[in-house]
């Protein structure tokens, strides 16, 4: 046997016929099966690896890589060997942007806000109306009712109130835990729900408050009692980033009609007085 010439044992693998070389055109050599044995013929230059016929890749890594034993053509065996098919790195590549995605998912952060209001059952106006808001804004909204109306396009069947311990567990459950960025205040039906509402925002520190001071709807008739308007004024405009009266609530707030063009001005500078921060006038 020559330099070059080489025998291993290795059992006959059924899929390559005895004498018919196998060519690997990468490495310059190539591989002839003669029955049980092995014998490779390559060029001295260039590593010689183990190719079956009917399979163009290298064989798996418990079979011997390389004839040759000079640690040059081994690492270059290797590089060879352990080289990754297109398809596994496209599978790499997958992996790990789902990681990256599953990372930056659990990273965002999303306006925490908390609507206290009434309930609609026709989904119009009151913790409907506003959840469906803040989900078109992309915040995560919470609530916190302080009635229940059973209502519909034709008008209001019947309301129930909600208890002033029920309205300061909700507040309590909602601020301490999973906490605020903002909140939005509509309808209070008492004087004491205003003040226990006053409380919250005073104890956990919430710095933007809206305020839709529910009391006359827009055909003017009084939604809540005098007392219960005069609380919302007293407690809850000092606490506001803003408040969004309409014209009507205007009118009563200041004890005299607001319905020219000319007089919104003045109106909401008045307003202002009152304690919040901004107001937002509207006409219904």
């Amino acid at each position: 046997m020559n330099a070059t010439e080489k025998t291993l044992l290795k059992p006959d693998l059924g899929h390559a016929s005895v004498g018919k070389p196998t060519a690997n055109a990468r490495h310059g050599h190539a591989v002839l099966p003669q029955g049980n044995t092995w014998t490779t013929h390559s060029q001295p230059t260039a590593p010689a690896l183990f190719v079956s016929q009917c399979d163009t890749h290298v064989i798996q890594k418990n079979e011997p890589a390389c004839v040759s034993q000079s640690p040059r053509l081994i690492r270059q065996c290797d590089l060879a060997r352990y080289r990754p098919h297109p398809s596994a790195l496209k599978i790499t590549v997958f992996i790990f942007q789902y990681i990256y995605r599953l990372i930056t998912m659990t990273t965002l952060s999303y306006w925490r806000l908390l609507t206290i209001a009434g309930s609609d059952s026709s989904g119009g106006a009151g913790i409907q109306a506003d959840l469906k808001t803040f989900a078109a804004l992309g915040a995560y909204g919470m609530t916190a009712i302080t009635a229940l109306t059973a209502q519909n396009t034709v008008g209001v069947q019947s309301v129930e109130m909600v208890s002033d311990a029920m309205l300061r567990a909700q507040l309590d459950s909602v601020l301490s835990d999973v906490g605020v960025d903002a909140i939005k205040i509509g309808m209070l039906p008492t004087a004491c729900a205003a003040h226990i509402v006053a409380a919250a925002i005073t104890e956990y520190k919430v710095k933007h408050v809206v305020l839709d001071p529910v009391m006359v709807a827009t055909s003017g008739d009084r939604l809540v009692s005098v007392e219960t308007m005069h609380a919302v004024a007293t407690t809850l405009f000092p606490l506001a980033t803003l408040i969004t009266p309409n014209l009507h609530e205007a009118s009563w707030l200041l004890e005299r009609d607001v319905t020219r063009i000319d007089e919104l001005a003045d109106a909401g500078a008045d307003l202002l007085q009152l304690g919040a921060q901004a107001v937002l006038l509207k006409g219904g």
